[in-house]
């Protein structure tokens, strides 16, 4: 689909904005995002499941705001069958690198925020969770193997296989102690940085009810000691094994992303490069540490 026919629709549904100065970004799996005029956020969802998710996304986003004191999403503009939602841009970068950019107050300071708000989020009562038909992903999983021997296996090499074939007992081993309403994907171009300061939180299409060391996953990107630094500010349930199964869901992180890049249609990230990640991500992890 063309910047022009997304400009098109937004202008026949809001004839009142003025849509100038867009730009569509790039990099994002699941919708096309525009950027106007450096002032709203307009999503539009790639597929039929995409618009089912931005429906309950933001229906359970008006539920938990009052829940949530870091800025999330207020959409004011919702298209006709959610074939696309806009809110006013929250103020502040996103970038999947953001927290390697901050020297030691900064980074100190974001776990701190970022851990307030996971303990606020995963403080939701789960019958909000419920009401909209969240649940417990049990069957991803299981698909994920299907898929991996379908589409990931023919490409990889045999000790990649072997590899990825030894981690399935060990992941499919977890029984979460709890579950939380989660975020899902709390990559750094998720979380808004301004001066050194979370400002924002965005893209909660992936929540689900599961296990809330599944949002700490994406933070070992950044080292230990950062993760360690959000884990001990973290209010929220803990226990024993919570970093360690953080380490295997961030090491199931490299499986998907490879994965992705070969089974669906829209793949901002070709199988070479997600290979490269895929190696850093899976092999990287000591889970020993």
């Amino acid at each position: 689909m063309e910047i022009k026919d997304l400009i098109k629709q937004m202008r026949e549904q809001f004839p009142e904005v003025v849509f100038r100065k867009v730009k569509l970004t790039k990099g994002n799996w699941d919708f096309y995002v525009l950027l106007v005029g450096d002032k709203y956020i307009f999503r539009f969802p790639k597929d039929k499941e995409g618009r089912t998710s931005l429906k309950r996304e933001i229906a359970i986003l008006k539920n938990i705001e009052d829940r949530i004191s870091t800025a999330i999403p207020d959409y004011r503009f919702i298209g006709k069958d959610y074939e696309f939602a806009g809110y006013r841009m929250i103020p502040g970068g996103a970038d999947v690198n953001c927290i390697a950019k901050l020297g030691p107050a900064g980074r100190s300071r974001v776990a701190g925020e970022l851990a307030r708000f996971l303990t606020e989020m995963h403080s939701i009562p789960l019958r909000i969770s419920r009401k909209f038909g969240l649940s417990f992903p049990a069957k991803y999983l299981p698909r994920l193997k299907r898929d991996a021997v379908k589409y990931l296996y023919p490409k990889l090499f045999s000790a990649d296989i072997a590899a990825i074939k030894s981690f399935w007992p060990e992941i499919g081993r977890i029984t979460p102690p709890v579950k939380t309403l989660v975020h899902g994907d709390m990559s750094g171009d998720n979380y808004l940085i301004r001066g050194n300061k979370l400002s924002g939180v965005i893209d909660f299409s992936d929540m689900s009810l599961n296990d809330p060391a599944v949002d700490f996953k994406k933070f070992w990107k950044f080292g230990e000691d950062f993760i360690k630094q959000v884990y001990h500010a973290y209010r929220g349930p803990k226990d024993i094994n919570f970093l360690y199964r953080s380490k295997l869901y961030y090491r199931l992180v490299g499986i998907q992303l490879v994965l992705s890049s070969l089974k669906y249609r829209f793949r901002p990230l070709k199988f070479p490069a997600a290979y490269r990640f895929f190696k850093k991500i899976f092999y990287g992890m000591s889970l020993n540490s």
